[in-house]
């Protein structure tokens, strides 16, 4: 391919890697150039409504005009490709290791301590005191799975496509080390603090959370001067993400004051800001830059999309401060107001979203595989809307009590159902555009999913603890950690195998460096057919 040359074969990602300035093309022509980097030209167009000659004129047009070439755009083998080369080798390697750092939480302190405290609550009927180290172990399995799995993958995920999303580079990425091992050792020193105990545990908190600010503050500033720096108009998506690193900045300073406090009194507070207003709020705003690509839903903007984000955040506002305030008072009006604000914004983002409407599977996310866990997902976010702020603000307003295990379900209907499995349904897409191949096993992405969808639905049988004469259903609710780990076994396989795999040119091929590097291959989106 020559500087100026585009074919119908072309992929969107060597489009991309002659001049990312060409983004603006795909831009304004609706191509997605993140989840769809490695289709071909000809693909983009057909998903993007539009004749494959009008695209190419365009991208040509706009490469002719943009002279003197850019160094990005020198012949495969010069120095000025090596280099780029070897910068987009160690941003990959730095990106994975924010995925591998995923894993190693989700396997060890996340699902497995999580399991734990299933079976224990099972044998002993929910009945008793419990033991001392039970809020040990609860508060390390969060920490993990919160902080550790779910956060370091939406990072890693970030770093990757905002760049792309924004038609530009990542600024400041001196900063991505430091928010990775801030992060990682962040949460690490945590749970593996808050098991030992004791005086540990104190030091532990109070370092591991200063650790966990820091990561969100270099994080956070990556984000809003990338987004600052794109080369594409701002797009409505864009104030869910910088909403997100702000819930993630307070959750992570609402844990370092109750460390400094001695106290684990605020700590629900974290919980509920790290929960729906960082990782759901990213969520939300990937989900509008990529689901009407990848699924076929409806684009989503204007004033009706403003007023979400301003009601959500502004209903989670409420929300948090209620469940921090129950440190010191009771404030039932701002948790009633905030619980219903959240459960009716966020039922209208889904609504808004149209990922539930008929005939959404015609994307080319069902085609792929992946489609099926993000309507899965959306569906047990409705649940989790329901099961959380609507049920607690509903139980305020009569004056009762929302049941603990109830409350329970619905947080994990939200972290399993929903946050857990757009992690699965993402990485299907993104580790193999990092890896340079294909998803390992088909089998294994369809079993991870099964078996996630069967561990949440096992976790509702707690709610039968509330329902007379079917008590002893509870009891069994141990299966589903035992559900919850395979379902991470199997995506976890299915993630490494595929990283490690190592793609082949055909015989004889000529290839430009960076092919030859299946990260730096990732990074750039390409895959051998």
């Amino acid at each position: 391919m020559t500087r100026h040359h585009f074919t119908h074969s072309t992929t969107v990602d060597e489009v991309v890697r002659v001049d990312a300035a060409l983004n603006r093309v795909f831009s304004q022509l609706g191509v997605d150039t993140c989840c769809g980097g490695q289709r071909t030209l000809a693909q983009a167009a057909a998903e993007a409504g539009i004749e494959v000659s009008d695209l190419l004129r365009a991208l040509d047009a706009e490469a002719a005009a943009m002279a003197p070439p850019t160094p990005a755009a020198s012949p495969a083998g010069t120095p000025a490709a090596a280099g780029a080369a070897m910068t987009a080798r160690t941003a990959a390697a730095r990106s994975a290791l924010f995925f591998v750092g995923s894993l190693f939480f989700a396997l060890t302190f996340g699902v497995v301590l999580g399991a734990t405290i299933l079976t224990w609550l099972a044998l002993h009927g929910g009945e008793g005191p419990l033991p001392q180290w039970f809020d040990a172990v609860k508060t390390a399995h969060a920490y993990s799975q919160v902080f550790g799995f779910a956060g370091l993958f939406v990072m890693g995920v970030a770093l990757h496509a905002v760049p792309r999303f924004k038609s530009g580079e990542l600024v400041l990425p001196g900063l991505m080390p430091v928010a990775l091992w801030l992060q990682l050792g962040g949460v690490f020193v945590v749970a593996v603090g808050v098991l030992v105990g004791g005086f540990v545990a104190v030091v532990a908190r109070l370092l591991g959370t200063a650790a966990l600010l820091g990561a969100a503050l270099a994080f956070g500033r990556m984000m809003r001067d990338t987004l600052r720096a794109g080369g594409t108009p701002s797009e409505g998506f864009e104030g869910y993400l910088r909403g997100g690193c702000t819930w993630l900045v307070i959750a992570s300073t609402l844990a370092l004051g109750g460390a400094l406090r001695g106290s684990s009194a605020i700590q629900p507070a974290v919980w509920e800001a790290a929960l729906w207003g960082f990782l759901g709020l990213w969520v939300m705003g990937m989900s509008l830059r990529i689901l009407p690509v990848i699924l076929g839903a409806p684009a989503t903007g204007g004033r009706a999309a403003t007023l979400v984000l301003v009601g959500y955040q502004t209903s989670l506002g409420l929300w948090v401060l209620a469940v921090a305030g129950d440190a010191w008072t009771s404030f039932p009006v701002l948790r009633v107001v905030g619980g219903i604000g959240l459960a009716v914004f966020g039922a209208w983002f889904v609504w808004q979203l149209g990922v539930l409407r008929p005939g959404v599977s015609s994307g080319v996310g069902f085609e792929e595989g992946y489609g099926k866990f993000i309507v899965s997902a959306y569906t047990w976010f409705l649940v989790a809307l329901v099961f959380v702020p609507a049920w607690r603000a509903l139980a305020e307003w009569s004056g009762h009590g929302a049941p603990a295990v109830v409350l329970d379900f619905g947080r994990h209907a939200f972290a399993l159902g929903f946050m857990t499995q757009m992690v699965f349904g993402v990485a299907m897409r993104v580790v193999p555009v990092f890896s340079g191949a294909t998803l390992w096993s088909g089998r294994w992405r369809d079993a991870s999913f099964y078996l996630l969808n069967a561990a949440v639905l096992t976790r509702s049988i707690q709610v039968c603890a509330e329902v007379p004469r079917l008590q002893a259903v509870a009891t069994y609710v141990w299966v589903s950690g035992v559900l919850g780990v395979a379902a991470f076994v199997a995506f976890a396989v299915n993630v490494v195998m595929t990283m490690r795999s190592r793609p082949r040119a055909p015989a004889g091929e000529q290839q430009p460096v960076y092919q030859h590097d299946p990260v730096a291959m990732g990074l750039m989106g390409k895959r051998e057919s």
